[in-house]
């Protein structure tokens, strides 16, 4: 079957088209030309993105292993993610401020790379798991918060982010290599 004449390769060929018309605008804005080509501050707001990536996911990684039941047994899991809880936010704020004023000055080329695509499915992935962790799997908590290793489901849920994030972390890292 063909799919390079079809009704949905010429839609996506047509948002694709459009929304890289855009990414150009945005990187020759005024505000894009100045961040790509400013002495100090794309170095900086890079620095500022790379180190809130490493506390974000950090905290992150650490409470989604005490979901596997690997680290902190002995803890509740309640107990774990409220002393991470807004290290995880704050890391996290960091990073999507940081990361968008990064796209919005290499916008026209980082669009169209295939390793930026990896890292947005895995920021959207990586959400829908958040997602579905806090309004389905964390209902039952006070089933499971004081087990060592909490059931299956939840462990998946840990699982999952784990292998999101470094889906988002080696796509960023390649990204930014294949410029």
């Amino acid at each position: 079957m063909d799919f390079s004449n079809s009704a949905y390769m010429q839609l996506y060929d047509k948002i694709n088209g459009y929304l890289l018309e855009k990414s150009i605008a945005l990187a020759n804005s005024s505000f894009g030309t100045y961040i790509r080509e400013s002495i100090w501050e794309f170095p900086v707001i890079e620095g500022i993105h790379v180190l809130s990536i490493a506390m974000s996911v950090g905290m992150i990684l650490w409470f989604d292993l005490r979901l596997m039941g690997v680290n902190m047994r002995h803890r509740p899991v309640s107990e774990v993610f409220r002393g991470v809880y807004w290290w995880m936010v704050g890391g996290f704020t960091a990073a999507i401020v940081s990361g968008v004023i990064l796209f919005w000055a290499e916008a026209d080329r980082a669009f169209p790379n295939i390793f930026a695509r990896f890292k947005f499915m895995g920021l959207l992935f990586a959400g829908l798991n958040i997602l579905y962790f806090h309004n389905v799997t964390q209902k039952s908590q006070s089933e499971w918060d004081y087990a060592a290793r909490p059931p299956l489901k939840v462990r998946m849920a840990g699982f999952m982010s784990i292998t999101w994030w470094v889906i988002v972390i080696a796509a960023g890292r390649l990204m930014a290599y294949t410029f």
